[in-house]
């Protein structure tokens, strides 16, 4: 079984054995890679966004369209004096 204990062990040794170029080199590689995941996050975040304003936009039309039909009727039932 690996235990925290032998996982610390071996993250040490392994950045023990790194230059500090190549800890810097990895640590960048790292930081690119977590850009790229938050600017993916963003893409559909920015595209949910998107999504939602046109939703409302229809569905607000769609509520605007069947009270104005609604209030027609209503005038067009009303008895005539």
């Amino acid at each position: 079984m690996i235990t925290m204990q032998k996982i610390r062990d071996y993250v040490e040794a392994f950045s023990a054995e790194l230059s500090p170029i190549e800890m810097a080199e990895r640590e960048l590689l790292e930081a690119k890679r977590r850009l790229l995941e938050t600017l993916s996050a963003l893409d559909y975040a920015t595209a949910t966004v998107y999504y939602h304003r046109a939703r409302i936009e229809r569905l607000t039309a769609y509520l605007e369209v069947q009270k104005h039909l609604a209030e027609s009727k209503q005038v067009d039932n009303e008895p005539k004096v």
